[in-house]
């Protein structure tokens, strides 16, 4: 009966879905100074998965270590209210295939997104990173500002 129940439990546990409740995504503080770089300002992000099952993300496959780059075609910029607010991509080329990351149960890891061609007008905004998992689960981070005044 044992062997019958460690079996159950094991089939129950290789079968758990992501909890999107249980992914937090948190902001690091930016550092660059606003008007120091405009050309791009990279977005720090830690993802916490305690859900009981791997979290699949898309991530750009030139970057195989920490903190790894969020694929540009998986992640949107929010504004405060939560409307797409950022045109984020690099544009000039097509779509590139990109890798998997998978994050365990339990586990962290550090990603980056990235705004691009900031001007003084986006400084006093808030913005908020969104993407989904393999999945089709949707998160989002905490708000952050895109520059430290001066």
């Amino acid at each position: 009966m044992r062997v019958l129940l460690a079996a159950f439990a094991i089939f129950i546990t290789g079968c758990a879905t992501v909890d999107p409740a249980r992914v937090r995504l948190v902001v690091e503080p930016v550092t660059q100074v606003c008007g120091a770089s405009d050309r791009e300002a990279p977005i720090r992000i830690s993802v916490h998965n305690d859900s009981r099952a791997k979290l699949r993300i898309w991530i750009d496959p030139e970057l195989r270590q920490p903190p790894y780059n969020l694929s540009w075609l998986s992640y949107q910029v929010l504004d405060d209210s939560g409307a797409t607010d950022w045109e984020h991509g690099p544009g000039g080329h097509g779509p590139m295939p990109p890798d998997t990351l998978s994050i365990g149960p339990g586990d962290s890891v550090e990603v980056e997104g990235s705004l691009y061609s900031l001007a003084p007008a986006d400084y006093a905004k808030t913005f908020k990173i969104q993407f989904n998992d393999l999945d089709d689960h949707t998160f989002v981070s905490s708000p952050f500002k895109a520059c430290m005044p001066q």
